[in-house]
């Protein structure tokens, strides 16, 4: 055989890396044996020869295995010798070298991964090169655009690593293997598992998946559900972050700080987009994080159409090919669609191709109260229906025109009131109740009570109906009180007798 260039000579010379004994063991190989075939069909191509004399033997040798014809030194060289390139080769004497110097097929598989794996070195060099001259002579091209170039230069080499044949195991060593479910909350949500959690509007979704995400980053029971050890979360929001830092900051006023577990991603990404996908999946590493949060699908969805079931199946599978790694889970918030009763907005892929669904009904617009249920699992019982219900929550900072800013959590109903409210006479005289508990307004006499503005303001989150039809239920509601002799008013604070 030739000699194998590929020692220090080779690196004063700048050779790119390659193998030449195993470039030539492999054609060998599989001359000798044409079994051999289906071990390495799946770890190298063409391509990854370096000699262009290689590469149109294993071409050849690649097309008589699709038409199931035996390749040996007399049937490549007469396929060769048809399109005109026997002698570009090195003739029917090369052929023959190459079957003769190889004395076995058995390291095979050793000899292509060799192949392989100096075909990415060079295209590592020549990405590498690409981005070098690209950062020289950058075309009126901002470090940002060359960044994310030289980003999916990469990310199409790290793609093409991960290349693998099919395979089989055997039932009998699986089923003597099997083991429980790793939870990361017990009943709710398997590690390495990738949903949905879907509701209407105002059934606070993205609260509840912030719920989920301090007990995951904290260790803290979820609605009496044990969590497992406490992880890392990122969270990727498709809209605006004002509201979200509000939302976390109500959570960490009522339950204490994420533990520096929570991770928020600073960019916009769309959800059905390799490239941003990929990025995602490649930053996460260094985090490991035990879930991965997409709110909503709607708002980071580029160019997917809801209702076709090929395309919310393969931005699905994207999402779920890409952060796979036997430990993160994945949850995308979704909404339903007009009609509620029919679930899931869109095609039936996205209960098709999830792991688990978790469905949220607000039963009553007029209610805070929602429910969590499951209607999909990866293997065993949904668990039992979690009611919550929304809470108001003195943020402690002001608005620009004074007033106390407030945001919303979720809490245990059960735990929330004795009983549920029947009215929204008995809803907004809890919120009463709740706002001289925690934020009261004080007359110049030192009476507390609360300011009608406030407790206005706060009626609007409650009720979460229009401005004009709150004030007139506010009213309502002071109206009544006033007159049965509970309530007074006083230098515009409302104080109960």
């Amino acid at each position: 055989m030739k000699p194998d260039y590929n020692g220090q000579g080779a690196d004063a010379l700048k050779i790119p890396p390659h193998s030449l004994q195993a470039e030539q063991s492999v054609l060998g190989g599989l001359m000798l044996d044409n079994q051999t075939w289906h071990s390495i069909v799946d770890i190298i191509n063409e391509s990854d020869f370096y000699r262009k004399d290689h590469r149109l033997i294993f071409r050849t040798i690649e097309g008589l295995a699709e038409k199931q014809i035996p390749f040996d030194v007399i049937t490549i060289s007469d396929e060769l010798e048809a399109v005109g390139e026997l002698q570009e080769i090195g003739g029917l004497a090369y052929l023959g070298l190459l079957a003769n110097d190889t004395p076995s097929a058995a390291n095979i598989v050793s000899y292509a991964n060799i192949v392989r794996d100096r075909s990415l070195r060079r295209k590592l060099i020549h990405v590498s090169t690409t981005i070098a001259n690209a950062a020289f002579n950058n075309e009126g091209r901002s470090a940002s655009e060359l960044i994310r170039q030289s980003e999916r230069e990469l990310l199409e080499i790290e793609s093409s690593v991960s290349r693998s044949g099919l395979g089989f195991s055997n039932a009998d060593e699986m089923a003597a293997g099997a083991k429980a479910p790793n939870y990361l909350i017990n009943q709710c949500l398997e590690s390495d598992s990738h949903g949905i959690l879907a509701g209407s509007s105002q059934a606070f979704k993205s609260f509840m998946a912030l719920a989920m995400a301090h007990s995951i980053c904290t260790g803290a029971d979820f609605f009496n559900h044990k969590v497992h050890g406490a992880h890392k979360v990122v969270y990727i929001c498709g809209e605006g972050k004002g509201a979200l830092a509000r939302r976390m900051r109500a959570v960490s006023v009522v339950h204490g700080g994420f533990n520096n577990n929570l991770m928020v991603l600073d960019q916009k990404i769309r959800i059905d987009n390799e490239d941003d996908i990929k990025a995602v999946s490649i930053k996460i590493k260094d985090i490991g994080p035990a879930l991965v949060i997409f709110d909503t699908f709607s708002s980071m969805n580029s160019a997917t159409n809801e209702n076709d079931n090929s395309d919310v199946a393969a931005a699905l599978g994207m999402i779920q090919r890409n952060l796979s790694n036997g430990f993160t889970s994945s949850l995308i918030v979704h909404h339903f669609g007009k009609d509620e009763e029919r679930g899931i907005r869109g095609a039936s892929a996205f209960t098709a191709n999830s792991d688990f669904i978790l469905v949220m009904k607000r039963e009553d617009p007029e209610s805070m109260e929602v429910s969590l249920k499951s209607i999909k699992t990866k293997d065993g019982d949904n668990f039992a229906p979690i009611n919550a219900v929304a809470r108001i929550v003195d943020l402690g900072i002001e608005a620009q025109d004074g007033d106390k800013t407030t945001s919303l959590i979720l809490a245990n109903a059960e735990q929330r009131f004795s009983g549920r409210p029947t009215s929204t006479h008995d809803k907004l005289d809890n919120l009463f109740d709740h706002l001289v508990e925690t934020r009261p307004d004080m007359t110049s006499d030192g009476e507390s009570g609360v300011a009608k503005k406030a407790l206005l303001e706060a009626a609007k989150q409650l009720l979460l109906i229009k401005s004009e039809s709150c004030r007139v239920m506010t009213s309502s509601y002071i109206n009544s009180m006033k007159k049965k002799g509970l309530m007074i008013e006083n230098q515009g604070i409302l104080i109960k007798t």
